[in-house]
């Protein structure tokens, strides 16, 4: 098989660098066309094709392959046997190629664990996967990842709803998706009620793995810790927003043991001190933090906390140095409401009166998009967050598409 062109490329941020990943993949070997909504094994796509087996076909047949999901609802119904062969239960990837599978779109294409297992699990050994334009929804593991189970392969999630999946069983991780030790991109996406009883409520990130989370949103997830996220290993969040989660150990947000970078990210939990929005207390973790939002708590070690431009937090308890805004207060960070303000994913909007606005200092590091798409900076520099303002934009007030929250009265 011939290289085809690049496909797709990460920008991944850091405090010091800025590094481009390229994802290469080689030409498909076959397109494969889903035609039916059952969840049947019927052991080819000849002419009923339904998701199962087309996945099936795809790991047997070994190569780069595309699978296309046209709109529906999908609700896996074969219980799992136990196997982990892909015939029943989850959604079984295994193709040491690469592997795309393709939706309509979020709320179009639905793919529905339906409480009988989670719903994708990426098998050691596989080939880079990418899931792209749907929801993925009702997954409920007996182990960790009630989403998506991924342990070593590269796994970008593209336009994809992540919600309502569990990872219900005592100790296990990961409620939305669960990423052992590869490369785990989410871009475009909004990972929302999901839960587990372990770590990582949203998403987990293993030892040895690398997350780039980049222009979504990780909102009401649950976990006994790190509500929103857990990772031990290395996590940048570019443009990203982190909203309203919670967890038993009061972690709501982030907790971190191992590298994290937050990069025009905006981090909301609350103004209480059990609200904490970022965690990173283990000895050799590091958040290093850049243009970012912090509303609600740090419990950080000084050591471990590099700010380096261009942020402002509600208190100070994130060790904040020259050039950041600590003790902001609700008044100072200005933030007017969670909700669609343009974008794929909902995002919380600055106030006019914002400290956040035009606090990027210099135009290092300066990302040219804000979560929403939004051409940076729009005032001199850009502005701090997920957010960038542009003058006189003007908002009907609402939410879209079922994902509502208000500030409550404890927050403005």
């Amino acid at each position: 098989m011939e290289k085809a062109t690049k496909i797709d490329h990460l920008v991944v941020m850091t405090a010091v660098a800025i590094t481009v990943v390229f994802f290469t993949a080689y030409a498909p070997a076959a397109d494969i066309y889903v035609n039916s909504t059952d969840d049947e094994h019927n052991g080819n796509c000849i002419f009923e094709c339904t998701l199962r087996d087309a996945i099936l076909v795809s790991n047997a047949n070994g190569e780069y392959d595309r699978i296309y999901v046209p709109a529906g609802h999908y609700n896996l119904t074969i219980p799992n046997a136990g196997s982990h062969s892909g015939e029943t239960g989850d959604l079984l990837i295994d193709s040491p190629e690469w592997v795309e599978i393709i939706g309509e779109g979020p709320g179009v294409t639905v793919v529905d664990g339906n409480g009988i297992d989670r719903v994708f699990r990426i098998n050691p050994g596989s080939g880079n996967v990418q899931l792209r334009g749907m929801t993925i929804q009702g997954g409920d593991a007996p182990g960790s990842g009630g989403g998506v189970f991924n342990v070593d392969s590269t796994l970008l999630i593209h336009d994809c709803h992540i919600v309502h999946n569990h990872a219900s069983s005592a100790g296990f991780d990961g409620g939305g998706v669960f990423n052992g030790s590869g490369n785990l991109h989410l871009v475009d996406c909004l990972v929302a009620y999901n839960s587990c009883e372990g770590d990582g409520g949203g998403v987990y990130l293993g030892t040895g793995s690398f997350g780039l989370i980049t222009k979504s949103t990780i909102y009401s997830n649950e976990a006994v810790r790190g509500g929103a996220a857990f990772t031990s290993g290395t996590s940048q969040f570019v443009n990203a927003t982190v909203f309203g989660n919670s967890a038993d150990d009061n972690v709501a947000g982030l907790s971190n043991i191992g590298s994290a970078t937050l990069y025009h990210s905006t981090f909301v939990q609350g103004a209480g001190p059990d609200d904490i929005s970022i965690s990173s207390t283990a000895l050799m973790s590091e958040v290093i933090l850049v243009n970012s939002v912090i509303f609600g708590a740090c419990d950080v070690y000084e050591r471990t906390v590099d700010a380096q431009q261009g942020n402002i937090e509600f208190g100070d308890t994130c060790h904040m140095g020259y050039g950041n805004y600590a003790n902001a207060g609700v008044a100072g960070i200005g933030m007017d409401g969670f909700g669609y303000y343009g974008g794929g994913v909902p995002t919380v909007k600055l106030l006019n009166s914002s400290w956040a606005i035009d606090n990027q200092w210099t135009t290092t590091f300066l990302q040219d998009r804000d979560a929403r798409f939004v051409t940076r900076p729009q005032g001199t520099y850009g502005d701090s967050g997920a957010f960038e303002l542009v003058p006189g934009e003007i908002f009907i007030h609402g939410f879209e598409n079922g994902y509502t929250a208000g500030w409550g009265d404890d927050l403005l």
